[in-house]
């Protein structure tokens, strides 16, 4: 079963492309390591997954739903921790 298909995903702020067209399939019980530089588009991509930012274009879903970090259903699917921890203090 496919746990999370991407088709195409980009993410793109006034002209600025922060995620290139991105596409993969992941099934269950898989996983997928994101290698790249700084700013290649990594946590973009994550934030796309766990509906914490809209694709410009192209389509991503989860458990064959479009990933909202609004909907309560969702969020029980899926847990993501993106940045710091909100209690982690700043070196």
């Amino acid at each position: 079963m496919t746990m999370v298909c991407a088709r195409d995903v980009s993410v793109s702020i006034d002209d600025v492309s922060l995620l290139a067209p991105t596409s993969f399939e992941l099934d269950a019980g898989y996983a997928l390591a994101l290698t790249g530089l700084n700013g290649s588009g990594k946590t973009t991509l994550l934030r796309v997954v766990a509906g914490k930012q809209q694709p410009s274009s192209g389509t991503l879903t989860v458990a064959g739903h479009a990933p909202s970090d609004r909907d309560p259903a969702f969020r029980e699917r899926l847990a993501a921790l993106l940045g710091l921890p909100p209690l982690a203090h700043a070196a």
